[in-house]
């Protein structure tokens, strides 16, 4: 179709949507292989090996913060003292990959994301809280459905599938609640 174009900008914007589609594409393939892999994972047996949380938690804002800074959102992290879980760290920065880029991305300029690691009760509580527009109640079990989507939102509505395949695996819940907003906004 690029070779057909006559005009030079029609050309680099054929290219260009093509990039994007061939992205996409990788990015949706990527996603479908790591949810067949959590599916397919025998939790009975997984142990995994001592992850420290913060170190995850660190290194997740700071591949996400540039893409928080342009769509102009604060991207915020608060980490109680060591904290120390058995489980696989690559899965776990998936984990939280997911939950903050799921937040940017729902979260309107000028508003705020922020990623806690805590412990309360002996159990360790992961939370990535936003100020975004939420989402409605009688939905929130459904958006862990795999291709589920709340919005129109680009994405493949897998991220959160993956994310319960992983809690899973590690012996973890995942809920969504009510986001800190006084006004009733964003989800937590």
């Amino acid at each position: 179709f690029a070779r057909r174009q006559n005009d030079l900008d029609e050309v680099k914007d054929t290219l260009l949507a093509m990039h994007r589609s061939n992205r996409s594409l990788v990015a949706l393939t990527n996603q479908l292989l790591l949810l067949a892999q959590a599916e397919a994972a025998d939790y009975a047996h997984f142990e995994g090996e001592p992850v420290d949380l913060r170190a995850v938690a660190t290194d997740t804002i700071e591949q996400l913060a540039l893409l928080a800074q342009r769509r102009g959102i604060e991207l915020s992290v608060q980490l109680d003292e060591p904290v120390s879980v058995m489980g696989n760290a690559q899965l776990l920065s998936v984990l939280l990959f997911n939950l903050i880029d799921n937040a940017i991305r729902y979260t309107p300029a000028g508003g705020h994301v922020t990623l806690s690691v805590a412990t309360r009760d002996e159990r360790v509580v992961l939370s990535v809280a936003d100020d975004g527009p939420g989402i409605p109640a009688e939905i929130h079990a459904r958006v862990f459905e795999p291709f589920f989507r709340a919005s129109a939102e680009e994405g493949s509505g897998l991220g959160l599938a993956i994310v319960r395949e992983i809690a899973r695996a590690h012996r973890a819940e995942i809920a969504l609640a009510e986001g800190p907003a006084a006004d009733g906004r964003g989800l937590m």
